[in-house]
């Protein structure tokens, strides 16, 4: 049979850790606790030795009293007193923070064998789980192995088992399980602990549990099971009645289960008192605004009717007596006083969040407080209520007070929310809420947003903009790496808000990398600035200005991107006329219809130059092609369609000028028709180049011929050429040649320019350097590189 690692109702504290850690100093952790340290040994070490279950650590921190600090945490504390009695000593002599162990505790190896005479074990088992590391701590906590203490020579079942058994008695089992027993299990667990009306599960479900676990009991189940009380249905359940069991056994189990829950689950109280252990589960099966219980089937006083354990004692739970002043819950402290909402009454329900919250970390205890107490942590009681009634409440009542403020912080965080007001966090006490508030108040602010979705579309989160101007800002003139920056990133979050920092509000490296180092992001908004400052301020004629864009598609390394310039103004004098050009775009695109260009292009502008100012759009200029030109009207339909659409009337004006509707303006790329124009005028005048005709005398055909000739061997063809330059005395250059292009004249006189310096190199006999790296091909090369030279 399977032994599944029961985790589910372990106490979490808070589950996320983050990038930034620091480190638990043991001699700090002993330092702070070696006056206390005495206590805590002799505390442990004097707990009864008769416990039939494994108990989580937790339950060990309520009852030596642990405490968090700023820096260590109860996991720390308690990982000290250990290994100082496994020692039997600690601290540092020339510290004079030195401590030995009383003999007849030191040196316990807390090892679960029987070699151990202490009979006090624990073992760590189970999934990671994450343990309060400190108010200072930058992390979330801890993530260690709970340990699992043993008190006595052995426990009624291994550890794994009592596990699995908790967490088939809660049904918290993932497999082999129906929805109802699922979840049946779930919602009565607590009334079977209890003995209220469980719904079938003391008849049906206790009977299988023990039958599943029957041969991992055999402390507890000394007697063969009575077969015939079981049987199998169609289905292959197995359905067992509780005649199967002797009635003793099976009501030592049921006492044993009890007792599991206590121990194992975080909803468990585990103590020991007068020599034996005591437990009861913290119920929330009261109608505490009135402080009447359900009707349960033991009696209306008693939380849990005694049970009997397998040695066959009978075993107290969790019941102090009460005072006679316990009966009734103080009004200050009832839901109908919490729960009505008045600003009069925050305070008082702050100030009560703080107390009981204390008291469920052990810092101070409501039935032995004293005024001291109250005055070191800043707490002041409501008129009605006295340290004597805090005395008085018996522990059901301090669980149903518990209730009752958290009923009135959800009430309140509701209706908060409701009318978008500030509200506190669910984990957040109403004290540090206040504060904040009163932090707000005296002009500080809030932390900033320096995340937005990206424009990938695929809804993931980057740095905005003026983050990224920042960061840059500080890492250039701090000097600070890259690879330091989110370190130091979460240490002043946590210095600044005095919080740890959550993973919502930290970039990685790579993120802060693409923001701070791809300068056009922060240029080009930069530079949007000062074109919409000039864009929009009349002309000297008081005419309203334009701009314009032109597009085309362009293909590198097989990939197609859509180009967008846009015209700008070099100047940052609005007055001044200085015209240019400005890249906005050249995104991948896989999609050249006119229609999504058109969408693409008015995106792009109205990112970078926002609706208001997409009205002063005039037109542009394209290469005359009847897609393009299409493009570019569907812009600027497009623009004066979001104009119009707009529900404020003045950016719905910039549609129209003097009260007509503005029409587009294209205009045909005049170095296109250029281009044209000279193509012509070559053919006209030296006729057409052939295809593969070297020998032909063009213009183009030299640069076309020379460039074949170097591709024939790039390495060889630049080696013969310093050898030549080297042989007339030279400097060495680099053989430059490119195609030559029938439709770009512009690429072409440039492609020339090079040529034409090249054909200048010549030795003191004015012999060409050119052509005696060409000759060297005609005179010792065979086929295409001879025809080539020659």
């Amino acid at each position: 049979m399977s032994r599944p690692t029961y985790k589910s109702f372990v106490v979490p504290l808070r589950s996320t850790p983050l990038a930034v850690i620091m480190p638990v100093d043991s001699r700090k952790v002993f330092g702070e606790l070696r006056p206390k340290l005495p206590g805590y040994i002799s505390n442990l070490m004097t707990l009864p030795t008769s416990c039939d279950a494994w108990v989580h650590e937790r339950h060990i921190y309520k009852i030596l009293g642990l405490t968090s600090s700023k820096t260590h945490g109860q996991y720390h504390a308690l990982s000290c007193v250990l290994t100082t009695i496994k020692n039997g000593k600690g601290g540092n002599k020339r510290e004079k923070a030195y401590l030995v162990v009383d003999p007849k505790y030191a040196c316990c190896t807390f090892a679960p064998s029987s070699s151990n005479t202490h009979q006090i074990a624990f073992s760590e088992h189970g999934s990671l789980e994450t343990f309060d590391a400190g108010e200072l701590h930058l992390n979330d906590g801890v993530l260690q192995k709970p340990r699992w203490f043993r008190f006595g020579q052995s426990t009624c079942c291994e550890l794994s088992t009592q596990l699995a058994i908790v967490a088939e008695a809660v049904g918290d089992v993932s497999v082999d399980m129906d929805d109802t027993t699922r979840n049946r299990r779930q919602s009565q667990f607590k009334n079977f602990f209890y003995e209220r009306d469980d719904d079938g599960y003391s008849r049906s479900d206790i009977p299988f549990i023990a039958y599943k676990f029957y041969h991992q009991l055999h402390n507890v189940f000394k007697t063969d099971i009575n077969v015939k009380f079981i049987a199998t249905k169609k289905d292959g359940t197995v359905d067992i009645s509780r005649r199967a069991f002797v009635g003793m056994e099976l009501n030592n189990f049921e006492g044993l289960l009890r007792q599991m829950l206590a121990a194992t689950t975080n909803h468990g109280n585990f103590r020991a008192s007068n020599g034996t252990w005591v437990w009861s589960l913290t119920d929330r099966l009261f109608s505490v605004s009135t402080g009447a219980t359900t009707t349960p089937r033991a009696s209306s006083t008693q939380a849990v009717t005694p049970a009997t354990t397998i040695s066959g004692q009978r075993s107290s739970c969790d019941l102090p007596l009460r005072r006679s002043n316990s009966t009734e819950i103080p009004d200050p402290l009832r839901h109908s006083f919490l729960g009505d909402l008045k600003l009069s009454r925050v305070e008082i329900l702050s100030q009560l969040d703080y107390l009981f919250h204390l008291h469920g970390n052990s810092q101070v205890s409501i039935n032995s407080i004293h005024q001291d107490d109250l005055d070191r942590h800043q707490i002041t009681l409501p008129q009605d209520l006295t340290i004597e009634d805090l005395h008085g409440l018996s522990p059901r009542n301090i669980s149903n007070v518990l209730y009752n403020i958290r009923q009135a912080r959800n009430k309140l965080i509701n209706h908060l929310s409701t009318h978008n007001l500030a509200s506190p966090r669910k984990d957040q006490l109403l004290r540090e809420w206040q504060q904040d508030c009163q932090l707000y108040n005296s002009g500080m602010n809030l932390e900033g947003n320096n995340f937005a979705k990206n424009n990938s579309g695929n809804g993931a989160l980057g740095l905005t903009l003026d983050a990224g101007y920042i960061l840059r800002h500080i890492m250039y003139s701090f000097g600070i790496p890259l690879l330091q920056m989110p370190s130091l990133w979460a240490a002043f979050y946590y210095l600044i808000m005095r919080k740890p920092i959550p993973k919502r509000a930290i970039a990685s490296q790579t993120s802060i990398w693409n923001h701070v180092f791809r300068v056009h992001l922060i240029d080009s908004e930069l530079a949007a600035r000062v074109f919409i400052e000039f864009i929009t301020v009349p002309s000297q004629s008081g005419f309203r200005r334009s701009f314009g864009i032109s597009t085309d598609g362009s293909k590198h390394g097989g990939v197609n991107r859509n180009v967008v310039l846009m015209t700008t103004n070099r100047s940052s004098d609005p007055a001044v006329v200085d015209p240019s050009f400005t890249s906005l775009t050249c995104s991948v695109t896989n999609n050249k219809s006119s229609d999504f260009n058109a969408k693409k292009n008015v995106d792009t502008l109205e990112k970078a130059l926002g609706l208001v100012h997409l009205g002063y759009f005039g037109g542009g200029t394209n290469d005359n092609a009847p897609d393009a030109q299409l493009e570019l009207r569907k812009t600027f339909d497009l623009i004066i369609e979001r104009l119009e659409s707009s529900p404020d009337p003045d950016i719905q004006k910039l549609a129209y000028h003097n009260g007509v509707k503005r029409r587009v303006i294209t205009m045909g790329d005049p170095y296109h028709i250029a281009n044209l124009t000279m193509m012509h005028f070559s053919i006209s005048a030296w006729g057409d180049t052939n295809k593969d005709d070297h020998r032909q005398v063009h213009h183009r055909q030299v640069l076309q011929t020379i460039h074949t000739l170097r591709m024939l061997d790039p390495a060889e063809a630049q080696d013969n050429f310093e050898r030549v330059l080297r042989d007339m005395n030279i400097p060495i250059q680099r053989l430059k040649t490119k195609n030559e292009r029938i439709q770009r004249w512009l690429v072409n006189q440039r492609n020339s320019t090079d040529l034409l310096n090249m054909m200048e190199l010549r030795d003191d006999d004015g012999v060409s350097a050119l052509v005696t790296w060409a000759l060297h091909y005609a005179n010792t090369k065979t086929g295409l590189a001879r025809t080539l030279g020659r």
